[in-house]
């Protein structure tokens, strides 16, 4: 079984991050607007073509990556787990005679807006899922921290806070869900799907949703999950009466 400790040293490294973002995200959508592109020069290689290697991609690379570190990332399975809900949905959604079905728009935005909201769901459920996530030994001094809750009997300010940061932090969850759903609908919505280049239509469309998505979703999630550590931090400073640099030592991550 890998640990979370394993897959924190993962997304901590620059380098590796780098990696994700590029095949995850940049070289997808040059895939998906360049190489599905008809027409008569060497790169132009059709909707088919280029779908599939904007798919392989990052499935590629999640391969390469597991057999290179033996490592667990939360983030490559996530991206894996969305490459191919958006393969199978893209299989049923085009036609034999090129052009793609109605519901696309529907069908998509569903998918975008569903793994967010199961996230989000699992932290409100599970508290445990956020500790893992978020409050966790590579930021927090947890062990400082609870021997002084502990010693000031604070338990019940101490769970109180948890508990709200946890809502903070699924509630980020829950708008990118939102965003993500609206932002399929703008760009999938406007398509003439009997064209004769609905498919090259359908990724373009696709490779702006990951784009864009990548700047309207994430940028309020990252401002969300900020909230969220100030608020914890606020409040783990009330309780324990420790400071910021006390709190987020994390003497036990350096062990």
């Amino acid at each position: 079984m890998y640990s979370y400790k394993k897959s924190m040293e993962n997304s901590n490294n620059p380098s590796q991050n780098l990696q994700e973002l590029i095949f995850s995200l940049l070289l997808p959508i040059v895939a998906l607007t360049k190489l599905s592109q008809t027409g008569d020069e060497i790169w132009h290689l059709g909707p088919k073509v280029g779908l599939a290697v904007a798919l392989a991609l990052p499935i590629g690379y999640g391969i390469y990556h597991f057999i290179k570190t033996r490592k667990f990332s939360m983030m490559s399975m996530l991206g894996l787990v969305s490459v191919l809900a958006t393969g199978l949905i893209t299989i049923y959604l085009w036609n034999e005679d090129g052009s793609v079905k109605p519901e696309a728009p529907l069908l998509f935005g569903l998918k975008e807006a569903l793994i967010p909201f199961i996230l989000g769901s699992a932290i409100l459920l599970n508290s445990q899922l956020f500790k893992s996530l978020f409050y966790q030994p590579a930021l927090f001094n947890i062990k400082l921290i609870e021997e002084q809750v502990e010693a000031k009997q604070q338990q019940v300010n101490y769970a109180r806070a948890l508990k709200m940061s946890v809502m903070i932090f699924a509630g980020s969850f829950f708008i990118s869900a939102t965003l993500n759903w609206f932002v399929a609908q703008y760009f999938l919505s406007s398509i003439d799907y009997n064209a004769a280049d609905s498919l090259a239509l359908y990724n373009a469309a696709i490779a702006k949703i990951t784009g864009w998505g990548f700047v309207v979703i994430g940028v309020p999630a990252i401002i969300i999950s900020c909230l969220a550590l100030w608020y914890l931090i606020q409040q783990l400073k009330k309780v324990t009466g420790l400071n910021v640099d006390d709190i987020l030592h994390a003497q036990e991550a350096k062990k």
